[in-house]
């Protein structure tokens, strides 16, 4: 019986509860999944077929670029194991604020599948560059050509809007230049 009040027993138990608890909650609340799924019939399909086959391709390059960096150090790093270390990657950002906890558990998880947590690390900050560049280049061709929809804004100025997009490209840039250093 003593067995049985163990403290993290407990503790993992009382986790449990409260989290079934919170899902119950936002499933049965106003505005609610419930409410969602009643309104699913006004939802444009292709819209939501998009976004769904979006999210699938993000996943896909994501695991295909862990595997392909992590494939330079360790030749026997399948994709298998790059799409489950992408997956914790998910999960784990989802799940902690900020998205914090994401790159620590995959580090963690590539080098519970035999890769060198140096080598894990290495993969993912190369994967992390890659993603800083392409956001980069986007954004800049995006405001580039589309900056008739800032007329109205508060960047519209000229000033301003070119303000905003030297801050930009040296947020980004700054980020991949520490990340190399």
């Amino acid at each position: 019986m003593a067995q049985f009040f163990d403290r993290k027993k407990l503790f993992n138990i009382s986790m449990l509860v409260l989290s079934v608890s919170i899902l119950v909650y936002f499933c049965v609340s106003e505005n609610g999944l419930f409410d969602l799924i009643k309104s699913s019939r006004e939802f444009n399909k292709l819209w939501l077929m998009m976004a769904v086959v979006c999210h699938l391709l993000n996943i896909l390059i994501d695991a295909y670029l862990i595997f392909r960096f992590a494939n330079t150090t360790n030749r026997f790093y399948s994709f298998k194991n790059a799409f489950k270390s992408c997956m914790v990657g998910q999960f784990f950002s989802a799940i902690t604020p900020g998205a914090s906890g994401g790159q620590p558990m995959q580090i963690y998880a590539m080098s519970s599948q035999g890769l060198d947590p140096g080598h894990a690390t290495s993969a993912l900050v190369q994967k992390f560059l890659v993603y800083q560049s392409t956001l980069t280049i986007y954004g800049a061709l995006t405001i580039f050509l589309k900056s008739y929809l800032f007329k109205g804004s508060a960047i519209h100025d000229e000033g301003a809007f070119y303000f905003w997009l030297l801050f930009t490209g040296i947020c980004n840039s700054g980020s991949a230049f520490f990340l190399i250093q």
